[in-house]
């Protein structure tokens, strides 16, 4: 090894054990490292009422035509591009009505 390498100077691993500890390891089990003498149940749950939003990502040429837009009309961008959501469902639902 090369004096400058991150293990110079220690032992090479042990390659037979550290196959046998992922041979062993499922994904259920957990790492015999974690600590959880301050841990907190529940800390991180949002209920099942909690609502994610979904990231949305723009063409580029869209998101400039958008934002534009948008500070010319004095709003934030997600708001124009939900009334502009809400409209296309509008129309999508009264064309279904027709059809």
């Amino acid at each position: 090894m090369f004096a400058s390498s991150p293990r110079a100077g220690l032992p090479p691993p042990n390659r037979a054990l550290t196959r046998i500890h992922y041979e062993h390891q499922s994904s259920d089990e957990m790492k015999p490292e974690y600590y959880f003498s301050r841990a907190q149940r529940g800390r991180h749950f949002a209920g099942t009422d909690a609502a994610f939003h979904i990231p949305v990502f723009l063409e580029q040429d869209v998101q400039a035509f958008l934002m534009e837009k948008a500070a010319s009309k004095g709003v934030p961008l997600d708001r124009l591009v939900n009334e502009i959501l809400k409209g296309d469902i509008e129309s999508f639902r009264k064309l279904a009505e027709v059809a």
